[in-house]
């Protein structure tokens, strides 16, 4: 008890344990406190002699006889419980030790205290099974096999609930070794325990995301495929095996290429081979064999996947079955012959019944007339008469009622004579005769003719009423004064007029039927210049080439630019317009290719240029011969490498754009005149298309001006179905500078004056005479480059100084400068 006191606390752990460890004290050396608080070293002897020849002291002890020896192993062994006393309390896993039967826990890191949710004084000295009652069922039969067989146990995952949560339970990971003293036995158990819990939700919300992406994937009608970085397929969805009836586990690796049609799969292995090798997306179309034998005609897309180094990782894709959609346009295409063919059939049916009926109306017409002749000099002979004549006396009773009578009022002369009148008047006929007879009796013989208006309308013997025209006169015959009506039936004529309205109106659809035959994809025109437009259009739209369209202001190039776009394999993206004109002179850089936050005034925020926005599609650039030089440089990177900068931005942006360029001007002149660089241009000019002007095209003006005014009127609201002939040869002779953008402004306006159905000459706000084309007027900017550049020719490139060009010219040297950089004038000139 004494030495115990005087020890130090670190001493004292050394003693106890010698004595717990070994049953007695050998020769140990330690500090003891004594009574004037010194410290000094003590040595304590173990003078049992039957120890020290039954060779029981440890080894360790045994090999440093030596006082000093010893004091240094014995230090070296406190230091090293130190550090596993450190290395325990500091690890990130739970380590405790057990001891006894009941399994009390001797020592504990806070990391365990912690996962038990127990303090660490709350642990020591107690057993197992107090401190977790519920992990206890599961752990203690595995502590007792280590402690009853000294042997290790594996990692294995076990769950409970623990004290500080019952209700919530818990994931964890452990292992457990046997604590084994000198003499082999198993003195005590210990306990490495891992939190596995938020491993196991991450697990869970993994395998739930998984099932639900695996779950969107297989409802995808169609095929959805997944490949290694070699391109071997190592996913299939199902909707493979609904396709084709082949099992997808045997169709992965490279057997899908067996379903494919044999004439189509040398071309999609070569695209394939191609993609593979250059690490880039492919896409086009074969045909599939289903399972039931047959072939559907698929469009498949194929993407690398790159990590972060960008290396190609695996190939993803998709399959998508558009057979339905091939059939519905062979339909469609079949359905436009058949559809030609009957409106060319029904156009001469229809010339040739226009023709006849057009015959039959001038004979009508004549025998009409010849008939009206003859009734004023011969009105009493009925063998010629060909309209129904009714002659009544005073009385209003018929005395004469001729054979065309019988046949248009469906009645026999003998039922009719010595009758009334009026059973075959109508109201508005009976009041209108009346009002006649009155009139003849008032003006006596002297008006012996009335013709009745349009309008009226008779009456059949078994009632039915129907449309006639009329004319009734007087005549005296044996001093009787008589009334005669001339009638004709013109129901049939109305039914003929109405047939010839429909043939009319049938006519004009078909007109425009044909018509629209020459307008190719909503750009209208059928003469020889435009043909050869649209055909350089059709060949080089499925490209990806740069086309140069020229031609004058309001010809049509923005038109032609959307309709090479909308046939290219890129219609499916954006095209985006760029007005160079339009660009303010200082951000036009900022336009095209963007800018980072901060580099210049006024930009606050990064902003991506036209060309980005682009990305995939096309962009029309509109004007080009009006960009600055130094933007032309930045333009010339990016249609021969796809790459640029953004405004002080130091990252490479990659792009694939499709350029079409279009300008009003003469880009060789320009580049001639430094105004325009040689190498862009060059680069531009890959497949030019030249525009004609209007007065170039004057075979296209009926077309466009039928298209023109149909357009109009509906926006308007009106029904102007054609144009005069008179107007249509003012529009003809004109010359047109503004081209077809001026033609639509004046037929617009026209529209809107137009109050019929036809629009007249005087709708037309152009002079019939031909305006005098005057030569070509150069601009400002033009003249003041050529001066500028006659001045520096001049004086051998000379700029500033007494003789230089700034004093030839009259102004100071800086702002010559200046001129010449706006002007893009790069002579060798000497400043």
């Amino acid at each position: 008890r004494y030495i115990k006191r005087a020890l130090k606390s670190r001493n004292v752990e050394i003693f106890e344990y010698q004595l717990e460890i070994e049953g007695e004290l050998h020769d140990y050396e330690c500090h003891m406190n004594a009574i004037d608080d010194r410290c000094v070293i003590a040595l304590v002897r173990d003078i049992t002699e039957r120890r020290l020849e039954a060779e029981k002291l440890p080894k360790l002890v045994e090999s440093a006889p030596d006082p000093q020896e010893r004091k240094r192993v014995y230090e070296e062994l406190r230091t090293t419980r130190e550090y596993l006393d450190t290395i325990l309390l500091n690890m990130p896993a739970g380590l405790a030790i057990l001891e006894g039967p009941e399994f009390k826990y001797s020592r504990i890191n806070q990391e365990l205290a912690d996962i038990n949710g127990v303090p660490v004084e709350e642990h020591l000295g107690r057993p197992l099974a107090e401190v977790l009652p519920q992990a206890a069922k599961d752990i203690v039969p595995v502590l007792q096999k280590v402690l009853d067989t000294g042997e290790s146990t594996p990692r294995r995952e076990f769950s409970t609930r623990l004290p500080k949560d019952p209700d919530e339970i818990r994931h964890f990971i452990d292992s457990f070794f046997p604590i084994k003293g000198q003499d082999g036995e198993v003195k005590a158990v210990g306990a490495v325990v891992l939190d596995i819990g938020e491993r196991k939700r991450a697990e869970e919300i993994l395998a739930s995301q998984e099932k639900l992406y695996r779950t969107l994937i297989e409802s995808i009608p169609h095929v959805i495929w997944l490949g290694s970085a070699d391109g071997q397929v190592t996913f299939l969805n199902k909707a493979w095996q609904e396709w084709t009836g082949r099992d997808i586990e045997e169709s992965l690796g490279s057997k899908w290429a067996e379903s494919v049609h044999p004439e189509d799969a040398p071309g999609l292995l070569a695209k394939w081979e191609r993609a593979y090798k250059h690490g880039e997306p492919y896409n086009g179309e074969c045909r599939f064999k289903a399972k039931d034998g047959s072939y559907k005609t698929i469009t498949f897309i194929g993407t690398p996947v790159r990590d972060e180094s960008g290396k190609i990782t695996s190939w993803a894709g998709i399959d998508i079955d558009i057979t339905e959609r091939k059939q519905a346009e062979e339909a469609l295409r079949q359905a436009n012959d058949e559809l030609e063919r009957r409106v060319e059939e029904r156009t001469e049916e229809l010339q040739k019944a226009l023709d006849r009926l057009g015959k039959e109306i001038e004979e009508s017409e004549q025998a009409r007339t010849a008939l009206v002749e003859s009734e004023k000099r011969l009105s009493h002979i009925l063998e010629s008469a060909m309209d129904a004549i009714i002659t009544i006396n005073d009385a209003r009773r018929i005395v004469l009622f001729n054979e065309a009578a019988e046949t248009v009022f469906r009645c026999p002369a003998a039922e009719a004579i010595g009758k009334p009148i009026d059973r075959f008047l109508s109201e508005s006929f009976g009041n209108l005769l009346t009002r006649d007879l009155q009139d003849f009796g008032k003006h006596k013989i002297t008006k012996q003719y009335m013709s009745a208006p349009g309008g009226l309308t008779a009456m059949r013997a078994n009632g039915e009423e129907f449309p006639i025209e009329a004319t009734i006169s007087q005549v005296e015959v044996s001093g009787k004064r008589l009334y005669t009506i001339i009638l004709r039936d013109i129901e049939e004529r109305k039914q003929a007029e109405a047939e010839l309205n429909k043939l009319q109106l049938e006519k004009d659809y078909l007109q425009e039927e044909i018509k629209t035959e020459y307008n190719f994809r909503e750009v209208i025109g059928a003469s020889a210049a435009m043909r050869k437009v649209f055909q350089n259009i059709e060949k080089v739209a499925t490209t990806d080439s740069t086309v140069l369209l020229t031609g004058e202001t309001g010809a049509g190039k923005e038109l032609l630019a959307r309709l090479v776009h909308n046939l290219s394999n890129r219609k499916d993206k954006v095209m985006v317009k760029v007005n160079c004109t339009a660009l303010p002179a200082g951000l036009v850089e900022s336009e095209l290719f963007g800018h980072e936050k901060g580099a210049f005034t006024g930009a606050t925020t990064k902003k991506k240029g036209r060309f980005e926005l682009a990305d995939g599609g096309t962009i029309f650039l509109d004007e080009i011969g009006e960009l600055p030089l130094e933007t032309q440089t930045k333009l010339l990177r990016v249609l021969q490498e796809q790459e640029f900068e953004r405004v002080g931005g130091t990252e490479t942006q990659k792009v694939n754009v499709r350029v079409i360029a279009a300008s009003n001007r003469n880009l060789e002149e320009d580049v001639k005149h430094g105004a325009f660089r040689a190498d862009l241009f060059y680069r531009l000019n890959i497949f030019p298309i030249h525009i004609p002007p209007l007065r170039e095209r004057i075979d296209d003006m009926p077309l466009l001006i039928n298209y023109f005014i149909k357009k109009f009127s509906h926006r308007m609201g009106k029904r102007i179905q054609s144009i005069s002939p008179q107007a249509q040869e003012k529009l003809m002779s004109y010359d047109w500078p503004g081209n077809v953008r001026e033609l639509a402004n004046i037929l617009e306006r026209a529209v809107i004056l137009c109050e019929g159905r036809l629009l007249q000459q005087e709708h037309i706000g152009i002079s019939i005479q031909h305006p005098t084309r005057e030569a070509e007027i150069s601009t400002l900017e033009e003249v003041e480059r050529m001066h500028i550049q006659k001045a520096l020719e001049k004086t051998a490139g000379v700029v500033g100084g007494p003789h230089g060009a700034a004093t030839l010219l009259g102004m100071k040297r800086t702002t010559l400068i200046d001129r010449m950089r706006k002007l893009g004038i790069y002579k060798n000139a000497t400043v």
